[in-house]
């Protein structure tokens, strides 16, 4: 997903039953140029999906995480083909972020958007940064 869409409840209402914040959060390029990102599971039971933000490569404006991906599991798997664009040495950065409901839609760029527009998420965990070798 290219486009990002602001949540304004998100922004202008507090919520103490969010998520936790994702933690432990890790990637690692394979030999494909294939990227996995994990993180640690949350322990109380209350996210049902994540949603990882990634920006354009060399950006590290978090505002300008303009890609979106969904996963219900603590982990989340880029093929070579569904990266952001890059080149070899490039700087790739991930931030991932827990609902406690599930993503509505069709596919994952619909259940990512459903969520980033009408749930409640937690806050973006730490910045996760890879220099790609492919």
């Amino acid at each position: 997903m290219t486009i990002k869409k602001l949540c304004l409840k998100q922004l202008l209402l507090p919520n103490p039953n969010r998520p936790l914040v994702p933690q432990g959060v890790t990637g690692n390029e394979d030999g494909t140029g294939a990227v996995d990102l994990a993180w640690d599971a949350d322990s109380t039971g209350k996210t049902k999906a994540y949603v990882v933000h990634a920006s354009p490569a060399n950006e590290s404006d978090p505002h300008k995480a303009i890609f979106m991906y969904y996963t219900e599991n603590p982990s989340y798997r880029f093929t070579p083909s569904n990266l952001q664009p890059h080149q070899p040495g490039d700087v790739l950065r991930y931030w991932v972020q827990a609902f406690d409901e599930v993503g509505v839609g069709a596919d994952e760029t619909e259940k990512a958007e459903y969520l980033n527009v009408n749930a409640y998420g937690s806050e973006w965990s730490s910045v996760v940064e890879m220099t790609m070798k492919k």
